[in-house]
């Protein structure tokens, strides 16, 4: 469709905004003067100026742009906060491919980089339980100071795929120290050992943990 000459697209080149983080949070240097946002991350600063380019064709200008997308919590599942309480906050974030699962590790590390990170993410679909793909995960979760994986025993046997011992986990993952679950209730001891005043929490995945009320994980890692 771009590429025909009777539907008159308009190509506007776009990337990443001007912008710099503040204890935490991602600010937008505009014209206007500094722009707080609710959201993170290069993925959502990229749409953002996006958006504003698209918001321009319609007549939309910049200030009332930039006044709106103060209040923007972004799209669910997707780096969305589930709690926070002084310096720790928890995020869950729908991502399970190893690529997705790199650019949402980093993207939280670059936004706290001084904060203790644990990154919980779960195994759950077919391809990511698989022998042959689990070696694409290899430093996905480098960036975190703790990293956890999860997968439900009983998702592989429906699955009809071989166990998957704890050690081939470690090893597709290139951390000897990644702890590997199999068990709901152990993932929520797990993320609350080692946690000091200043820490993150992010628990990636498309499924739900084996049945795990996330919420309540949240409120009891900020406690």
């Amino acid at each position: 469709l771009v590429e025909e000459e009777e539907t008159g697209p308009v190509r506007i080149p776009s990337g990443t905004p001007p912008h710099h983080i503040a204890d935490g949070i991602t600010v937008l240097d505009t014209g206007f003067g500094p722009v707080p946002l609710q959201v993170f991350g290069r993925h959502n600063l990229m749409n953002l100026e996006g958006a504003r380019h698209v918001c321009h064709q319609l007549g939309i200008g910049d200030r009332e742009f930039h006044d709106a997308i103060q209040s923007f919590h972004g799209a669910a599942k997707r780096l969305e906060r589930l709690a926070q309480n002084g310096a720790r906050v928890v995020y869950k974030d729908f991502a399970h491919s190893p690529s997705k699962l790199k650019a949402t590790v980093d993207a939280v590390r670059e936004q706290f980089p001084d904060r203790r990170l644990t990154a919980c993410m779960e195994l759950h679909t077919y391809s990511s339980l698989s022998e042959g793909f689990l070696d694409q995960y290899a430093g996905a979760m480098d960036k975190a100071d703790r990293a956890i994986v999860f997968y439900d025993p009983h998702a592989v046997q429906l699955k009809r795929l071989p166990p998957i011992p704890p050690e081939r986990i470690q090893r597709a993952f290139g951390r000897a120290d990644l702890q590997v679950l199999t068990d709901p209730i152990q993932v929520m001891g797990a993320v609350r050992g080692g946690v000091n005043d200043r820490a993150v929490l992010l628990m990636m995945s498309s499924g739900n943990f084996g049945g795990l009320d996330q919420q309540a994980l949240a409120e009891a890692f900020i406690a």
